[in-house]
């Protein structure tokens, strides 16, 4: 019920994603769950991504930043150990 159907959705919400630096599967893999995920810049197009999927009754604003804000770090700390090795996006 959750999931983008419609291409101009999907085109808008690829905007959104890449305007903010990370995504959101909201219940569209599984109801009551959601997911954050940030792309690994080891070669362009990404294919690569890390991500966190929650209980949707276990989260607050505050816990959503930190789950994004760590997926950020763990971005970043994989790209200086392997992203080096790889081509860059």
């Amino acid at each position: 019920a959750h999931t983008i159907t419609s291409r101009e959705a999907l085109i808008e919400h690829l905007a959104e994603i890449r305007r903010v630096g990370f995504a959101v599967d909201d219940e569209e893999a599984g109801v009551g769950m959601r997911c954050f995920a940030v792309c690994l810049p080891f070669q362009s197009p990404s294919k690569d991504a890390v991500s966190c999927s929650v209980p949707i009754a276990r989260l607050d604003a505050e816990k959503e930043h930190a789950i994004v804000e760590s997926l950020h770090a763990a971005r970043e700390e994989l790209s200086r150990q392997f992203g080096r090795r790889r081509a860059a996006i």
